[in-house]
Formats: C-alpha cells, structure tokens, sequence
C-alpha cells in the first residue's frame, strides 16, 4: 500500500484482521507509474514497485507515533507563525525608526513602550489593539512556546 494520509489506519485495520500490510513511501511508487495518475495505474505501479527485491518500506506508526508527529508539526508551524508575526511588526516599527532585536523576549519587553516613547507610532499601536491586550492574546495563543 502507498504510504498517504490514512495508510498507517489503515495498514493497522489490515493488519489487526490477519493481512500482511507494507507500506511504501509515494517516492518510491512514483517512477513505475506509467501515465496520467488514476486508481488503476496507481496500483499496478505499487504492486510492481512491492515486487522489486530492494524496496524500501516504511513501518506502520501507532497512534501515539502519529499524535506526537503531529505536535511537532503543529508546533513547528506555531513557531513559523510566531516568528512571521515578531519580523512583520519590527518592520512596521523600523518604518517609524524605532528597533529592537529579533526574538519573542525583546518583543515583549518593546511593545509596551512603543506608545509612550514615539508618538508617531500611536496609530500603529492602535491598530494593533492596547498593547497589553496583544502581549496577553500572543501569551494566550502561543502558551509557553511564546
């Protein structure tokens, strides 16, 4: 079977009724498709690549791989966010000649002085929110990643 979303439930469905399931990755199955992708070619390609003899295949994960695979991608992609965030707002800031240095610390420790130090950067501030009511939503949403 390809390995796709939904293969490592399944191959556990098959395999806990009796079936021997091999999963392999779509890279490899690839090469032997011999045209437009459709069902039918699909698997005439997987079961021509399961029958060469170095086939590399890929373990079945249990659910408690798969949970923990998706925390990390979840939190990776959290911190990506996070870190888009952080830039964007020391651009809008550098706009107003205001800088501070790049990491979620100084952030915090900069936007509530934004207001009070440059009055050019009121309107920036409020259409950010009150400053504190944004420091406290990136709390909120990000928790201890932040």
């Amino acid at each position: 079977m390809e390995a796709c979303s939904g293969a490592h439930f399944l191959g556990r469905a098959l395999r806990a009724q009796g079936h021997d399931v091999k999963l392999i990755p779509a890279q490899f199955v690839k090469p032997f498709v011999k045209s437009n992708k459709n069902d039918f070619l699909d698997a005439e390609a997987i079961a021509e690549a399961v029958d060469r003899q170095n086939m590399r295949f890929v373990p079945i994960k249990t659910d408690d791989q798969l949970d923990l695979q998706a925390l990390h991608r979840v939190r990776d992609r959290l911190m990506a966010r996070r870190t888009s965030v952080i830039n964007q707002i020391r651009a809008f800031l550098l706009e107003l000649g205001i800088v501070f240095a790049k990491s979620p610390i100084r952030l915090r420790e900069a936007i509530p002085e934004v207001p009070c130090t440059h009055r050019d950067s009121v309107s920036l501030a409020s259409q950010l929110g009150s400053t504190s009511s944004m420091n406290q939503d990136l709390t909120e949403i990000y928790g201890d990643i932040y």
